[in-house]
Parts: structure tokens; C-alpha cells; sequence
């Protein structure tokens, strides 16, 4: 009998504290306008979303 194929491991990705927090923004709302809304009201820095959208759709394009 032959083995299944092995499945590459998943990315992992180092956030940061604000990061994180985006990415909850992100999990809920998605990548919207409230969803920027929100991470402006919260000083979320460009850097800190940027890493969380990667992180983000990343995670989706592995369902």
C-alpha cells in the first residue's frame, strides 16, 4: 500500500501584540472599511496590519 503524499507544514507567522489584535479585527469584520475604521480608532500602525493581513489571508487560502 502506498503512503498518502505528505502535506506541507502551515506558515506560521510571528505577530506582534498589535498585530494580533488586527488580526481578531480582521477575523471578524474581514478586510472592510469598518474593519480599518475599527484598527484607526485602535492606532493600529500600517506595519502592524500589513502583518496581520498576511497572516489573515493566509489562513483563508488554507481552507
Amino acid at each position: 500500500m502506498l503512503d498518502p503524499p505528505l502535506r506541507e507544514p502551515a506558515k506560521r507567522h510571528q505577530l506582534d501584540r498589535g498585530s494580533f489584535k488586527a488580526l481578531g479585527v480582521y477575523n471578524q469584520f474581514g478586510n472592510t472599511s469598518r474593519a480599518t475604521e475599527i484598527l484607526d480608532n485602535m492606532a493600529i500602525s500600517s506595519e502592524q496590519r500589513q502583518a496581520a493581513l498576511r497572516a489573515w489571508k493566509t489562513e483563508r487560502g488554507s481552507k
